[in-house]
């Protein structure tokens, strides 16, 4: 667990503690390794389906980033969420945590339904919640259960999967690229993810 942190100590201006602050997280997440921040994390997520009846969240570790971000010290680690109901796969995601310039991030680059409508309907009626609203939020509440700095939400537009996408039964390219946009669009709103820097749209923590 992370230790709470004091705003203002003793005679402190506002900005004295902000930058005091400020040094404090960047020793924190500079001490402890991606693997300790990404246990956190899973431990975390795997919570977020135990108040649920018939659906819960399936993890399992995947593999490293392989990209040359030189604001890493050290490679992502990339897992796979899915969801589940009653048994049956209905969702998938793909999130990397990572460090880079002394801060941590969670980033989703893949949010994808399984076509099992009549399943995601079920779950939909069962919980109130639409499965990527559901999946986005659980990995953002749990980024921030486990102390950190913001989460990022891949543009589908700026993806493979966009370019060459699994073509839905009855539709053309460009309708399913509407369709996945279209789920993009109502994921980011309603979870928040206000900023964009780059191919990403970003959920900031305070």
């Amino acid at each position: 667990m992370l230790k709470k942190a004091e705003r203002i100590i003793g005679n402190e201006t506002a900005d004295e503690g902000l930058r005091r602050l400020e040094a404090e997280r960047m020793r924190e997440v500079a001490g402890k390794s991606t693997g300790w921040w990404n246990n956190e994390f899973m431990f975390n997520l795997s919570k977020s389906s135990s108040g649920l009846r018939d659906a819960e969240l399936s993890l399992g570790f995947v593999g490293y980033d392989m990209s040359s971000d030189p604001r890493c010290v050290e490679k992502g680690l990339i897992s796979q969420v899915s969801l589940c109901y009653e048994g049956v796969p209905i969702a998938n995601s793909s999130v990397m945590v990572r460090k880079p310039g002394g801060r941590v991030e969670a980033v989703i680059e893949v949010l994808q339904g399984m076509g099992n409508a009549g399943q995601m309907e079920k779950f939909r009626t069962a919980t109130g919640e639409h499965w990527n609203i559901f999946l986005a939020n659980a990995i953002k509440d749990a980024a921030y259960e486990s102390g950190f700095n913001r989460v990022l939400l891949r543009d589908i537009t700026t993806t493979k999967d966009y370019e060459r996408p699994f073509m839905l039964r009855g539709k053309t390219i460009a309708e399913t690229r509407e369709l996945m946009q279209q789920l993009y669009t109502r994921t980011r709103k309603q979870c928040g993810f206000t900023k964009r820097e780059g191919d990403y749209f970003v959920r900031e923590f305070p």
